[in-house]
């Protein structure tokens, strides 16, 4: 104890610029983690807007062709 009472300033540097690393360590990691995560939230709502979107293609497609068919036997009767 009474050793660390005598420590230089260069110790308390030293110690702080382990400190330092210790954390942009922790906070590349964490950015790492935050990245997997958005990109897997954004992978599941470009999911979900292209199930939407091949959902909202096929009922127009479908709606037309109906239209388009009655439309076609409407005239045929006449």
């Amino acid at each position: 104890f009474y050793k660390w009472q005598q420590s230089k300033k260069s110790d308390y540097y030293f110690l702080f610029f382990l400190m330092f690393i210790l954390i942009e360590y922790m906070y590349i990691e964490n950015g790492r983690r935050r990245k997997k995560f958005v990109s897997f939230i954004k992978k599941k709502i470009f999911r979900k807007f292209v199930y939407q979107l091949e959902n909202f293609i096929m009922r127009t497609v479908i709606t037309y062709c109906v239209i388009s068919f009655s439309f076609h036997v409407s005239v045929i009767k006449i």
